[in-house]
Parts: structure tokens; C-alpha cells; sequence
């Protein structure tokens, strides 16, 4: 295959002398390579000819005096030129990442807890560079990459990212993540529009399924342009919508989602209709970032693990284990779960519960980046399980009988029905 730059070479650009290790992939804008300068290891990506536009180069520039939003973004660095064209070194991903996509192969198999982490880091990223007034215009699953022990993302093809709403006319996003009003040609990129690119994200990393893809999509006999025109643009029709039934999932071709949608807590399911029903109409209905965190981080606080090692979701306005208080496994019923009460939030402590200063700490905002406290188990009976205080000050706890004990940092607490922990500005009842 013939590259636009010459692999195993070093070659002298204007700024620099790169030696091009090897090809890592392309797109429809250039290719991207694994190159050495001055025998650190960067990405470059270096642009065909007919995207290597001045417009180009100058959203380049501005986003090199930008700066990265977070260090999620694998940022342009520098750009590099030669009479030939141009192109930019970004950092390259760490070697343990994983994309997306192979979370829906199911050749990077991982928990709803780790799910979860990845849908937080991601909304964290785009919450992020929103803020700074810019859109990403091309939100999809092959820009994503995971770390499958941190759930660390990062995010690639950072050069297109643009103000919100201006009119540059490069990339505008990709047909099935990007909005309707944007395959109908009836708005520019914008935060709004990536609201609804981030909502299908989110949808298809914990549902493993579009959420447009029902039975009108299994009727179509050639999916042609014309025909994801009308899928997602033109009608489009979310295939849980609670009153149009008419793009419910087929139920021989869709069985993984129609399996998914109900495991999860009424209040994430009704996030998702928000995004897919009036979201799909009005921009100014669909999910923010926020609010997307906040659920997200609910979501995570309310896994309960069978004893088969499922992760399942304890619906706290039902009262049980989403749907119907047995695990989606193993179908045997679950008993009520160990569960942490700090006003009026609760979490369900799991061999991976961590506690971030949001749930101890009045009017923190979600940050987790510092551990509070963790889930350990007895060193001699795993069964038993403990909450260790992570924090720098003490804890002390009330048990039942009304005997007081402190807990000192990196000491634990049993995890006995009704003990009270006071974290000092709050307290949690332990209940099960």
C-alpha cells in the first residue's frame, strides 16, 4: 500500500528531522503515523491534498494557542510542513488502550463498574472543552480510546474541534452520531449538536446498540445514504420511545439491547428518552453534561454484585434490583444490598465502591480525582467486608448499642447494620 509519507525513513520537514516508525491508520482527512523526534515518540498526522486547505491550518493554529481542555485530548502539538503539505504531532496513546468499538465486539469484555468510569471520563472530557466555548463537531466511538484497567479515555482527531456554531466547513460530524438537524444541512457544528453525538455515545457504550436502530432499520433492504438519511435525519425515532412504538428492536435481530434496557434504574432510562425523544427535535431539550454526570455517577453508586459476579443496578426508587429484583445472570434473587445512606443520596457498597468527597462532603461538586474512603475485605475472612477511611482526618463511628469509636485514617469500619459514620461536615447510616 503507497502512504503519503515513506515508513522506516527519517525525513527532514521545515521544523524538524522525524523518522516515520510506522503507519497507525487513516481517515478521510490523511493518515496518522508513529514517528520520533529527537527520539521522543509522538503521533503525526499528516493531511491528503485536498484537506490541507488554509482553513485548516489556520483552526490549527488557533487551537495550538488554545491550549488541550484536559489531558484526555491527544492535542495538536506543532505543526509540521514541507513543500509537500502539512500536518501536526499530537501525543500518542498509551499502547494499552483499547478503542470503543471493541467494546460492542466484545473483544475488550468489561464490567458495569468500568462502563461506567469510561461514560463518566468521557462526559468529564467534552464537559471540558464545552466550557471553554468550542464543540468537538465529530463525537463517535472510533474517536474514543479506554484504558481497560483505569478507564482513562482518550480522545483523537482533535483538529477539527471548532467555536461553537462558527461556519469552518471541514469536518461536521458523521451520519448515525451526528444530529438531525445536521444530516438535514439545517445547522452548523455546535455544543448542542454534539449533546446529541454524546447521548448516542453513551447509549451504545452501556446498551451495545443504537438508539435509532429498530425494526424500520431491519425493513431496510440496502442501507444507502438515502435510507440513513431518513433513519437518522430525517424521521428519526428512538426505538424505546414510551408512546411511538413503531421502532421498537426487532426482536430476532436485537436481542443484546432488549436484553440491556432493563437492567438499568428508571432514572437513567429517563434521561435517555429526554435525549431521544425531545431531544431529537429541539436542541435546547437535550441532556446536558451535568446532568449527565450526576446520573452517571448515581448509575456507578448503585451496583450490586450477585454472588454468580454479575453487575447488577439496584433501582432505589423501586427498591430492588432493576427490573424485577433477580440478576440478569444467573435469574436467582438478589437479597437487599449493603447500602450507605448520607442524606438524602445512597450508595451501595460493592467490592469496587470508592468514596469521593461528593458523597461526605456538603456542597462538593463531583470530582474523582480523591479517594474518601474504599471497600476492603478482612485479611483472613474475604467474606467480611470493611470500609476503610482513605481520608486525612479521623472518622467516628455509633454503633447500635450506642458505644462511640474513631475511626483513625487508614483504619476500617465493619460494615454492621445501623452503624453510624460521622465523616465529620456529614453522617451515613449503614443499612442492609
Amino acid at each position: 500500500m503507497n502512504h503519503l509519507l515513506p515508513t522506516n525513513q527519517t525525513i527532514i520537514l521545515d521544523q524538524a528531522s522525524v523518522t516515520i516508525e510506522k503507519f497507525l491508520g487513516s481517515g478521510a482527512q490523511g493518515e496518522v503515523y508513529q514517528v520520533l523526534v529527537d527520539n521522543k515518540p509522538f503521533a503525526l498526522k499528516w493531511y491528503v491534498p485536498k484537506a490541507a486547505s488554509t482553513d485548516q491550518k489556520e483552526n490549527l493554529d488557533r487551537l495550538l494557542d488554545m491550549g488541550p481542555p484536559s489531558s484526555s485530548f491527544l492535542w495538536p502539538l506543532e505543526i509540521v510542513t514541507s513543500p509537500q503539505g502539512f500536518g501536526f504531532l499530537m501525543p500518542l496513546r498509551s499502547p494499552q488502550a483499547k478503542g470503543i468499538v471493541e467494546i460492542y465486539s466484545r473483544r475488550s469484555p468489561v464490567t458495569m463498574h468500568m462502563l461506567t468510569t469510561i461514560c463518566i471520563n468521557i462526559v468529564d472530557a467534552f464537559s471540558d472543552l464545552h466550557s471553554k466555548g468550542y464543540c468537538y463537531k465529530d463525537i463517535k466511538s472510533e474517536n474514543i480510546f479506554f484504558d481497560p484497567k483505569t478507564g482513562d479515555i482518550s480522545i483523537c482527531d482533535c483538529d477539527n474541534v471548532a467555536i461553537d456554531g462558527e461556519s469552518y466547513q471541514g469536518i461536521i460530524g458523521t451520519m448515525g452520531y451526528s444530529a438531525p438537524e445536521i444530516d438535514r444541512g439545517e445547522a452548523q457544528p455546535s455544543i448542542r449538536a454534539d449533546l446529541h453525538s454524546l447521548a448516542v455515545l453513551l447509549f451504545k457504550i452501556l446498551h451495545l446498540h443504537h438508539p435509532l436502530e429498530g425494526m424500520r432499520e431491519t425493513a431496510i433492504k440496502c442501507l444507502d445514504l438515502p435510507a440513513r438519511q431518513q433513519l437518522y435525519g430525517d424521521d428519526p425515532l428512538f426505538i424505546f420511545d414510551p408512546i411511538n412504538k413503531e421502532n421498537r428492536p426487532d426482536p430476532v435481530h436485537h436481542q443484546t439491547v432488549l436484553a440491556h434496557w432493563p437492567i438499568f434504574p428508571s432514572f437513567l432510562k429517563k434521561l435517555f428518552i429526554q435525549a431521544f425523544t425531545d431531544g431529537l427535535h429541539d436542541p435546547d431539550c437535550r441532556v446536558r453534561e451535568t446532568v449527565w454526570k450526576q446520573a452517571l455517577a448515581k448509575l456507578r453508586d448503585s451496583i450490586v454484585v450477585c454472588q454468580c459476579k454479575a453487575n447488577n443496578f439496584y433501582d432505589i426508587a423501586h427498591s430492588k434490583v432493576a427490573p424485577h429484583g433477580l440478576c440478569w445472570r444467573c435469574k436467582q434473587r438478589m437479597p437487599p444490598p449493603v447500602q450507605l445512606q448520607v442524606g438524602k443520596e445512597i450508595i451501595i457498597l460493592n467490592p469496587q465502591t470508592t468514596l469521593y468527597p461528593h458523597h461526605v462532603e456538603t456542597g462538593k461538586r463531583y470530582d474523582f480525582s480523591k479517594h474518601i474512603g474504599t471497600i476492603v475485605t478482612h485479611p483472613k475472612k474475604p467474606q467480611k467486608w470493611g470500609l476503610q477511611n482513605l481520608s486525612s482526618t479521623p472518622w467516628s463511628i455509633t454503633l447500635p448499642n450506642g458505644i462511640s469509636k474513631e475511626v483513625p485514617a487508614g483504619k476500617s469500619v465493619g460494615l454492621g447494620n445501623q452503624v453510624i459514620i460521622n465523616f465529620g461536615s456529614t453522617e451515613g447510616v449503614l443499612t442492609y
